[in-house]
């Protein structure tokens, strides 16, 4: 529709006296909000979450909590309609992007206290381990347990060979603390430890 300058006069859409503008301006809001990204859980719903023995892929269906434990079916296909076995998850699992997200998923669905998360899988970063036991640390911190690697020295010379090997890695994946040899083994261990806040403690119920 033009004015009488010629010019398209858009006025008409605004007017209520034409229904017809309310349908076109929800039609492109409604447009809008579906270029807009959708935002997805981490891990809900069908996941491969490991490879079985010949290299082939394991898929199991995580819940919205993205938490597994006791007994699951694993699924050989990627929308979870071939069952292959029964599996029990133990020490339970977490689906997170990072150590830090899968420490309180661990924390928030176990009714066992939490020592520490570690990864599942260096190809499978996304699957962490919850690992029952005597926390690690002060009340306020928690620990990821990243790798275990061989190194003869001292603790200082150990962490700097764990920033070393994690480079290319994630700012959130750099380790700050290393636990040396035990009477069990002669490796170091690589952890990111890090501070919760009093918001968290309460959310957890630690």
């Amino acid at each position: 529709m033009r004015n009488s300058e010629g010019q398209h006069n858009w006025n008409w859409l605004a007017s209520p006296s034409r229904p017809i503008a309310s349908r076109v301006m929800m039609l492109l809001v409604f447009a809008a909000l579906l270029a807009l990204p959708i935002p997805k859980a981490q891990a809900a719903g069908c996941t491969h979450f490991d490879v079985d023995v010949d290299g082939s892929p394991l898929y199991v269906i995580v819940p919205k909590s993205n938490f597994l434990s006791d007994g699951h079916i694993v699924y050989e296909d990627q929308d979870c309609q071939i069952p292959k076995f029964r599996d029990f998850f133990s020490p339970s699992m977490a689906f997170a992007k990072r150590g830090r997200k899968a420490m309180e998923i661990c924390e928030v669905n176990e009714s066992k206290q939490v020592s520490h998360v570690r990864t599942a899988d260096s190809v499978m970063k996304s699957v962490y381990y919850c690992e029952l036991g005597k926390r690690k640390g002060t009340r306020r911190q928690r620990w990821e347990h990243l790798f275990r690697m061989r190194f003869v020295g001292d603790a200082q010379g150990a962490l700097a060979y764990c920033k070393e090997l994690s480079l290319g890695e994630p700012n959130h994946s750099q380790p700050n603390h290393v636990e040396g040899p035990s009477r069990r083994h002669s490796n170091w261990d690589c952890y990111r430890v890090w501070k919760v806040s009093k918001k968290y403690l309460q959310r957890v119920g630690a």
